[in-house]
């Protein structure tokens, strides 16, 4: 599975101003995501390959109105440039699984995909590709659902980045809970790259390790039951006033930030299929192979290689 409009928005910031079209348009960052794809189709061949598109986060800003503030579109009226339309026109003229729902981030057609694939009867792992720990709230060794980031290994700062597969023990190690419960985790401490703020002081030292532990216990669903008016909490007596003062905002927090929770937001099946274009056909999970996607990114990212890289004469137009 690829999070292509975070694939689209790493490789505009790396390339998009490197390589232009024939009327003056940014085109490297297509040009960086096809290289990215190719890099993992050829690399596990894969029975077969989802893409997973933005489509706004519209609910998300009506609970928590400082969601991604920082992209909002001036008030003067001027549109905002995203680079993942551009990306996913071209990516859409390949074969494959395409997931895409109105008002939903391709963080829940991952999710979605995810959840379908534990309750088919379809063998072998789900490889989320992306760098947004969001995902590892999806991560299940029992259900092989790993996510596979792309990083340098820890401590060498000159080595080159690789691919690390994402199971159960990193996440724990990293954020001191499951993945089960890593969504209650982000909603009680905040998550500063998408603008939720957690509660005051969360990521001091001494707070942080009994907010996770919190996280952990039982009652922290209860806490975060909207329908439980008044949830005994099993967590250090300190923090009982905080959390109670702020549980309203926490909630909802935690309502944008679990992936499983948002599924009840799709209100329509999201996969379309390139090859006959059968919405909805669950059998296409099944049916569909990646070698004609083999032979069709090939003769595409050898043209891409005849690219002069200080910006001369492009050879790829959008």
């Amino acid at each position: 599975m690829l999070d292509v409009s975070y694939m689209a928005h790493r490789h505009v910031h790396a390339l998009g101003q490197r390589m232009l079209t024939d009327d003056g348009r940014m085109s490297g960052h297509i040009f960086g995501c096809f290289k990215q794809l190719k890099s993992y189709v050829f690399g596990l061949k894969p029975r077969r390959v989802a893409y997973a598109y933005d489509r706004g986060y519209k609910w998300r800003r009506d609970l928590v109105p400082s969601y991604k503030e920082s992209r909002r579109v001036p008030d003067d009226g001027e549109k905002t440039w995203s680079p993942g339309p551009d990306v996913e026109r071209f990516f859409r003229n390949f074969p494959g699984i395409h997931l895409a729902s109105p008002g939903c981030e391709a963080d829940d057609m991952i999710a979605w995909y995810a959840e379908r694939h534990r309750e088919s009867t379809t063998e072998g792992a789900v490889a989320i590709y992306s760098n947004d720990r969001d995902l590892w709230q999806l991560v299940s060794d029992r259900d092989e659902v790993a996510c596979v980031i792309t990083r340098k290994p820890k401590g060498e700062v000159r080595a080159r980045s690789a691919n690390i597969w994402v199971k159960e023990a990193m996440v724990h190690d990293d954020f001191g809970v499951g993945p089960e419960h890593l969504s209650r985790v982000k909603a009680l401490m905040g998550d500063p790259s998408d603008n939720i703020k957690g509660l005051v002081g969360a990521r001091k030292p001494g707070k942080k390790d009994a907010l996770r532990a919190f996280a952990s216990d039982p009652s922290c669903g209860d806490y975060f039951d909207a329908e439980i008016d008044s949830p005994k909490l099993n967590c250090k007596d300190w923090l009982v006033d905080p959390l109670m003062e702020e549980r309203d905002r926490l909630i909802a927090n935690f309502q944008i930030t679990d992936l499983r929770s948002a599924l009840s937001r799709i209100t329509e099946d999201p996969m379309t299929e390139t090859r006959g274009n059968r919405p909805g056909a669950m059998d296409v999970l099944l049916e569909f192979e990646c070698e004609s996607l083999l032979a069709q990114t090939e003769p595409v990212f050898n043209a891409f290689q005849g690219y002069d890289e200080h910006g001369h004469k492009p050879v790829f137009t959008v």
